[in-house]
């Protein structure tokens, strides 16, 4: 008779979860600092509405990576799989724009332009990504949903 061992009892992967709550913690507590201190000169600055959105792109990733390492349902599944996509397109979307802003700056700098930067485009931008996102996970979900596969180790035979 062979017998199985469930692996979510194992030690890496409650290390896993100890570690994405602890991202999860850490980045509510930067979103909650980055509100409480958005009015400082360095924060004005830093652009605190991008920071934030950037914390909570990085707060979905984390939360997409505890289910990843909880026992396998449909549900956990999909919604690991939203939380990982929307979470990384949030994030790195806020990021590429920003720094592309920064690069038109520097550029229209070198050429003695005025540049005006308008965060509501900029934020238009982050938007319409996520959409594109939603709506292709949207559809993948719809068309061919996630299904919950577990490998299961086996022992010796006994």
């Amino acid at each position: 008779v062979k017998t199985t061992q469930s692996r979510y009892g194992s030690p890496y992967l409650i290390a896993a979860s100890a570690f994405g709550t602890f991202v999860v913690l850490c980045a509510t507590i930067a979103i909650l600092l980055i509100a409480k201190y958005r009015n400082t000169k360095t924060m004005i600055f830093a652009q605190p509405i991008f920071m934030a959105i950037i914390c909570f792109g990085l707060l979905l990733v984390a939360a997409g990576g505890i289910m990843w390492a909880q026992e396998p349902t449909r549900e956990r599944c999909t919604a690991s799989l939203w939380l990982v996509t929307i979470g990384y397109s949030i994030e790195l979307t806020a990021v590429l724009v920003k720094t592309a802003a920064i690069n038109h700056l520097i550029r229209s700098s070198k050429k003695n332009k005025r540049v005006n930067v308008s965060r509501n485009k900029m934020l238009l931008k982050i938007t319409s990504v996520v959409m594109i996102v939603a709506s292709f996970l949207t559809a993948w979900t719809v068309v061919s949903p996630p299904e919950a596969r577990e490998q299961r180790i086996f022992d010796q035979e006994t």
